[in-house]
């Protein structure tokens, strides 16, 4: 696994390989600040996004925002460290969000599966390895397989 970050989306988790400067989502997404729900967390630091130059819409931007035309917007932004990382304060945020969820985090496995996977991680490299089984990557990454097989037993396959 070569991710070196945890994100935090509204409370969903998922691994990034770097923070980048450029925040791109949907101009109903600067509208409604939906970087303020957006978190990442290395082995040291928990930080957040601070956007200097928040672009201005006028009522009819919002409008064809909300109705027929969203288009994607970017904006350059700086990732501020806000403290260190906290594992009890990363799987509190989860345990919450899965109280909602509706299937954004509970894709690959059940709400008490994703939390024993997290609660099962000792290290950052182990939470890493979790969020990454959590997210599908055991599909794919051999290492995060051994990591869910290990606290999770052998998953049957669907037919």
């Amino acid at each position: 696994m070569t991710d070196k970050y945890i994100m935090l989306s509204s409370g969903a988790p998922y691994t990034v390989e770097s923070l980048d400067n450029i925040f791109t989502t949907t101009r109903l997404g600067m509208i409604y600040k939906t970087w303020e729900r957006l978190e990442a967390f290395d082995e040291h630091g928990h930080y957040k996004i601070i956007i200097s130059n928040q672009p201005i819409f006028s009522p009819l931007q919002k409008f064809l925002a909300s109705t027929c035309y969203n288009p994607m917007e970017k904006t350059k932004v700086k990732w501020e460290r806000i403290g260190d990382y906290n594992r009890k304060y990363l799987i509190d945020t989860v345990r919450r969000e899965l109280e909602t969820d509706d299937d954004i985090i509970q894709q690959w496995f059940e709400g008490p599966d994703v939390m024993k996977l997290m609660e099962s991680s000792k290290t950052f490299e182990e939470m890493m390895l979790a969020v990454g089984g959590i997210c599908g990557k055991h599909e794919s990454d051999k290492q995060v397989l051994e990591y869910v097989e290990l606290i999770l037993g052998k998953q049957e396959e669907e037919a």
